[in-house]
């Protein structure tokens, strides 16, 4: 089993360069990197993201809160 030596934690800071910033196991090749690999599967399925406007991310924490508010939308609607 091959053993990798970790690099220290570095903080982040505005000064810190790339090589500074990553590990020594993310060295990655991006000679081997795909561009829009994932487009064509994006535009034929579609996708579940969506982008909240920045006030209303203010007013949900969390994927849970907006999951529970759209709940009691969508509860509401079937009531009437």
């Amino acid at each position: 089993m091959k053993t990798t030596k970790t690099a220290p934690h570095i903080p982040v800071d505005a000064s810190a360069t790339l090589e500074q910033d990553m590990r020594q196991e993310y060295d990655f090749d991006f000679s081997t990197a795909v561009r829009g690999k994932y487009a064509k599967a994006l535009k034929s399925e579609g996708s579940n993201m969506v982008l909240l406007e920045p006030e209303l991310a203010k007013a949900f924490p969390d994927s849970a809160a907006v999951n529970a508010a759209l709940r009691s939308v969508l509860f509401r609607k079937t009531i009437r």
